[in-house]
C-alpha cells in the first residue's frame, strides 16, 4: 500500500539493492519478505491468512472481494472459508520489525555502498553461469506471478527495468511484456539446460514485435475493407472505383456470352409474334 509521511522517504523498490554485491543480494532477499506480494510495497497494516502468507490489509481484502464466491490465497491458492476476511489476523511482531527495518534502510544502503558502482556487473549467479555454459550453475529461481492491476505504472516500469526489459509503452504494454517474460522465464527454469536470460529477453521482444505487426496488418485490412465499402478513390495504390467498374463490365460480358451460348445450334431466328404476322 502507499506510504505516507516521513517514513515513505526511504522506501523505494528492491532494485535499490542491485549492484551491491553479495550483502546487497542478501538484504534484497530479506526485504522481499517484508513486502506485500500483491502491491510489492512494504506491508501496510499486515494481515496473515491461516496458510501463513501475509499481505497488506487493504490488498488482501480487495482480493477477497474480487472473488467472493471462491476466495483463495493469492500465493498458494489455498481456499479460504466462506467468511473470507474473517480469517485475517495480524502477525505477531511483524509490524515492529518492519518499522525498525524501514528506519535503518537508508543507513544500510549507505553502508553496503554501490559495490563498485557498476549495477550491470551485478549479474546473478544463475545468469552468469548460464551465459558461460556452466554445467554446475545454481538452479534458477522462479519469478513470482505479479498482480499487475494493483501496481502503478511507475512500479511496472521499475519492475521492467529490474528485469532488464524495455520500459517503453503504456501500462497495458508493460503488463503484457512482464507477463510474457515471467511465463518464458519460469518455463525455462524447468529445462535441463536453461537458456541465458538475454536470449529470453530477445524472445519477449520478438513476441511483442509479432503482435505489433499483427495489429498493424489488421488495422490495414480494416481500412481496406472500409475503402471498398465506401468506394474511396484510392487505397494501397489501387483505384478502387476503377476496379469496381472493370469487374462490373467483365460480369456483364460474361452474362452476355452465357445467354448466347444457351441458344440451340441451327434453330434460326426466333418466331415472329402473332401480332406482327397480322400486321403483314
Amino acid at each position: 500500500m502507499a506510504l505516507s509521511g516521513a517514513a515513505a522517504d526511504d522506501v523505494d523498490g528492491l532494485w535499490d539493492w542491485d549492484g551491491r554485491g553479495g550483502l546487497g543480494r542478501a538484504l534484497r532477499d530479506l526485504e522481499t519478505e517484508l513486502r506485500c506480494a500483491i502491491c510489492h510495497e512494504f506491508f501496510s497494516a499486515p494481515m496473515a491468512l491461516k496458510c501463513g502468507h501475509v499481505y497488506c490489509s487493504r490488498c488482501i481484502r480487495a482480493h477477497i472481494s474480487t472473488y467472493p464466491s471462491s476466495p483463495a490465497c493469492p500465493t498458494c491458492r489455498r481456499p479460504l472459508s466462506n467468511a473470507g476476511a474473517m480469517e485475517l489476523a495480524p502477525p505477531p511482531l511483524l509490524s515492529t520489525l518492519l518499522a525498525k527495518y524501514r528506519r535503518a534502510r537508508s543507513g544500510l544502503l549507505a553502508v553496503v555502498g554501490a559495490g563498485g558502482g557498476d549495477a550491470a556487473a551485478d549479474t546473478s549467479v544463475a545468469e552468469a553461469a548460464a551465459a558461460k555454459g556452466s554445467a554446475h550453475a545454481e538452479r534458477r529461481p522462479y519469478l513470482r506471478q505479479q498482480h499487475f492491476h494493483s501496481m502503478s505504472e511507475k512500479n511496472l516500469r521499475h519492475l521492467a527495468a529490474h528485469l532488464k526489459l524495455k520500459t517503453t509503452g503504456d501500462k497495458a504494454a508493460l503488463m503484457q511484456r512482464i507477463k510474457d517474460y515471467t511465463l518464458i522465464h519460469n518455463a525455462d527454469c524447468d529445462a535441463a539446460a536453461p537458456r541465458p536470460l538475454e536470449e529470453l529477453r530477445r524472445e519477449v521482444a520478438s513476441m511483442e514485435a509479432d503482435r505489433s505487426r499483427g495489429r498493424n496488418f489488421n488495422a490495414l485490412s480494416n481500412k481496406a475493407m472500409e475503402a471498398l465499402t465506401k468506394g474511396k478513390a484510392t487505397m494501397l495504390g489501387f483505384d478502387i472505383p476503377s476496379y469496381q467498374r472493370g469487374f462490373q463490365r467483365l460480369m456483364k460480358e460474361h452474362r452476355k456470352r452465357k445467354r448466347g451460348a444457351g441458344a440451340k445450334p441451327g434453330a434460326g431466328p426466333p418466331a415472329e409474334a402473332p401480332a406482327a404476322r397480322r400486321r403483314k
